[in-house]
């Protein structure tokens, strides 16, 4: 053999070595696991992701603890806190390693309207899941994309808008006195009155801009000591213990309940809030990312999560703008939010469950309440491209907005895209 044949095999031999580099069995391609799951070239900070990861925290306490802490007419609490935790936990894993940006995980707003304190547990669980039903279906057959493509833009800013302003004012709702405060020594001087959430306000002010300071974190971090020395000085002994998961039974009756008022809100409210309008501020607060967020595939996800965990009783749960919007203003840019919190979830569920209900009812309102308008304003804050443009788009947001804060979210899209309509047709009348 010539030695340009030795040449030559000895090149051949120095591919075969060189091939299980790249294989499954190399420790470059374990190494560089972590930065597929995560882009943590767009991280600001750690200290940042794990303030964000509590951003929607506003959003998800009050539902939850309600719901756990409120029986419904079989005499049973509403819902289970431990399952609860436990699913919503492995909801935020599955949607931090499906998508690359924050995307929450919060609790059906309108089914809550309408179940809270008059559903059954199996009867919310129902519901639930024909919501997740409907709305996986419209994500398989791509009718949501279409969704998206057919809503005007000035009337999903203006929905935006108006969810940032009606959830500003149910956060205000959270303090003392309602719609009629006072300067009482008592709405003030206690750990849910006015000079609380004056101090967290100034604290957030100060530190929100700051790549440092996790605000979120912080804040959430002194409510829960404040309301475990409530807990403890009103005698209440702390009391852990690990969930034990069952199957949910859901009669017929359940469902015809669920079908019949459990779910006319919420399914127009999830397609719009929950899937185009996360889509949409996604795009917005992350422009130029590939995050993997499509119309398509958070319909999937909202749908799959849904239709699985609520037949072992966690609360029904979506996607959500304001959600998305609150996580990225308290400093999250990144999925590891979403999993280091999901991880905290479960293993709260897990092992500590319904004993966590009792604390949670001594949280500060005045730090929910701080904390839910901060994510308000941010959604608010988000839908500011329909107040630019041509006059006729900016009155039609505007319409949209009043729709919704005065009728809600699936009666405000309805009529603004009504209005846009007829605004349309007068136009192609009225000519050039």
């Amino acid at each position: 053999m010539d030695e340009a044949s030795f040449q030559q095999s000895d090149d051949q031999n120095d591919l075969i070595e060189i091939r299980p580099s790249s294989s499954i069995f190399s420790s470059n391609f374990w190494h560089g696991i972590p930065s597929r799951i995560v882009p943590f070239e767009e991280l600001v900070s750690y200290g940042q992701e794990l303030s964000g990861m509590l951003g929607d925290l506003g959003l998800y306490i009050p539902i939850v603890v309600s719901f756990a802490t409120t029986k419904g007419p079989d005499g049973n609490y509403q819902i289970d806190l431990g399952a609860t935790l436990i699913f919503t936990g492995l909801c935020n894993i599955l949607t931090g390693l499906a998508f690359k940006v924050p995307i929450p995980v919060q609790p059906m707003k309108s089914i809550a309207t309408v179940a809270l304190g008059k559903f059954t547990t199996a009867q919310i669980m129902a519901s639930g899941f024909l919501v997740g039903l409907v709305t996986f279906l419209l994500g398989v057959m791509n009718l949501m994309g279409l969704v998206g493509v057919l809503l005007d833009n000035a009337v999903i800013r203006g929905l935006q808008i108006g969810i940032g302003l009606d959830l500003f004012s149910k956060a205000l709702l959270y303090l003392p006195g309602g719609k009629k405060p006072s300067f009482d020594y008592n709405q003030w001087a206690s750990w849910d009155g006015f000079l609380v959430a004056v101090l967290a306000t100034c604290f957030a002010a100060l530190t929100l801009r700051s790549k440092r300071v996790p605000t979120a974190f912080l804040l959430f971090l002194f409510a829960v000591v404040v309301a475990a020395a409530r807990m403890t000085s009103a005698g209440i002994p702390f009391s852990g213990e690990m969930t034990r998961l069952r199957v949910v039974n859901i009669t017929a009756a359940d469902w015809a309940v669920a079908a019949t008022t459990g779910i006319a809100g919420q399914i127009p409210t999830t397609a719009i809030n929950s899937c185009v309008a996360v889509v949409k501020l996604s795009k917005d607060l992350f422009p130029g990312r590939r995050t993997g967020v499509t119309e398509r595939r958070v319909a999937m996800s909202v749908g799959l999560l849904n239709m699985v965990m609520v037949w072992f009783g966690g609360y029904p749960m979506c996607h959500g703008s304001g959600g998305l919007a609150g996580q990225h203003r308290f400093g999250a840019r990144t999925n590891l939010s979403i999993l280091v919190l999901g991880a905290c979830k479960l293993l709260l569920g897990l092992f500590v469950g319904n004993g966590l209900a009792q604390l949670l009812r001594f949280f500060p309102q005045s730090i929910l309440a701080v904390m839910l308008c901060i994510s308000a304003l941010e959604l608010c804050f988000a839908g500011r491209s329909g107040l630019q443009g041509d006059p006729a788009s900016v009155r039609l947001c505007f319409l949209t907005v009043c729709f919704t804060l005065f009728w809600g979210q699936h009666f405000g899209v309805v009529l603004g895209l009504l209005a846009a309509l007829v605004a349309h047709l007068a136009a192609c009348a009225m000519g050039p």
